[in-house]
């Protein structure tokens, strides 16, 4: 009986199963170094597919979405873009959307909320279409679109894909919750609120509507402010008003606050409240005289205090020195004027034979111009 000979399969060649047959070459993209390779190995930067036969070709992975483009309302965007350029030599590309929610510095990003919806899906899409909403008003989003294949998940880096930032359009604000009143008179209030917790755009002013709680709505009074305070004026005494206030953007009014009650002074409460206030107006003025004694004595005892120094500074000044009560010699500028001095001596004879001598040297120059320049400051 013959044998049937064996036929080993040479390098660049392969056959996937043992016995007879014949060697096939290497799939595009793959390649065998050894003899009787039974599969050929994908070169670098190809890949199989979990479902890819031998027999066929290593892949790659596809290039990133083109000319995205994208229309914006308040809440939803809609997004569409061109396929890649390059598939990677397969025909099951697919998208998926990565959204994220950036502060307006765009310093830092989140993932999207779970209540974002995307139509059809948000993985796996087979058409360049999405339609999302559920977005926050006046809020930029980044969007990611990513292109994947059978061999995206083989490969070590991250998917291909295209990034889109968008701004969604202001949209009406969201209700001011609650109102306070900071004062009260007879005739005004003054209130002031919070910003709605969604201003979903830059808020242009408040509007608002007050009338007197034992009339009909229909006789309201519509008041502007810029800011989230307002004051009420033209108001009657001891009267209960509701008011309700709203918000505006460029895309208009958000809906009326809930209706709060705020009432005026009556005249018992404004000569009550006088009352009571006096007492700190005569302490605020008590202690603002107080104050002011104060500086005063301050204010002569230290111009006493210096013209007491600089009259003691003249008797020992001679011949531009100035001696001090230690017997150090300071030296110090003359003035400008040369001064007129006397001079008298006093001879005192004792028991013992010696003679004391005095010299006195008196400045007629005033001492008024110098103690008027220590008052003004130089001692402060």
């Amino acid at each position: 009986m013959q044998m049937e000979r064996k036929e080993t399969c040479p390098p660049g060649t392969f056959k996937s199963s043992q016995g007879p047959g014949l060697c096939l070459q290497c799939p595009s993209n793959s390649r065998s170094a050894a003899e009787a390779a039974t599969i050929c190995v994908c070169r670098n930067g190809y890949y199989r597919g979990d479902v890819d036969q031998p027999d066929m070709p290593c892949t790659s992975v596809p290039s990133g979405p083109r000319n995205v483009i994208s229309v914006v309302n308040e809440t939803s965007v809609i997004l569409e873009w061109h396929t890649p350029r390059e598939t990677g030599g397969r025909e099951d590309v697919v998208y998926n959307i990565v959204c994220k929610k950036c502060r307006a510095d765009r310093r830092t990003c989140s993932h999207c909320d779970d209540n974002v919806e995307f139509v059809p899906r948000q993985l796996g899409l087979t058409e360049t279409r999405v339609f999302i909403s559920n977005l926050w008003a006046h809020t930029l989003y980044s969007f990611e679109i990513q292109a994947v294949n059978g061999v995206t998940n083989k490969s070590p880096y991250p998917a291909q894909h295209v990034s889109i930032d968008i701004t969604t359009n202001q949209a009406a604000p969201s209700i001011v919750p609650i109102m306070h009143q900071v004062s009260s008179t007879m005739k005004s209030f003054t209130l002031s609120w919070p910003q709605p917790e969604q201003p979903n755009g830059i808020i242009l002013d408040y509007e608002l509507r007050f009338y007197e709680k034992d009339y009909a709505e229909i006789n309201s009074t519509m008041l502007r402010s810029e800011t989230n305070t307002a004051r009420v004026e033209g108001l009657r005494s001891g009267t209960v008003y509701v008011v309700q206030v709203r918000a505006r953007t460029v895309a208009g009014f958000g809906k009326y606050s809930g209706k709060m009650c705020f009432q005026t002074l009556t005249d018992d409460d404004y000569k009550s409240e006088l009352r009571e206030q006096l007492p700190l107006i005569a302490g605020s003025a008590a202690a603002g005289l107080v104050f002011i004694v104060s500086l005063v004595a301050i204010s002569i005892v230290c111009s006493r205090y210096c013209t007491l120094n600089m009259s003691t500074m003249a008797v020992f000044m001679v011949h531009g020195c100035v001696y001090g009560p230690t017997g150090h010699t300071r030296t110090h500028t003359p003035y400008t004027q040369t001064p007129y001095t006397h001079t008298h001596t006093h001879t005192h004879t004792h028991t013992h034979t010696h003679t004391h001598t005095h010299t006195h040297t008196h400045l007629t120059q005033p001492l008024a111009d110098t103690d008027k320049q220590a008052g003004n400051g130089a001692c402060l």
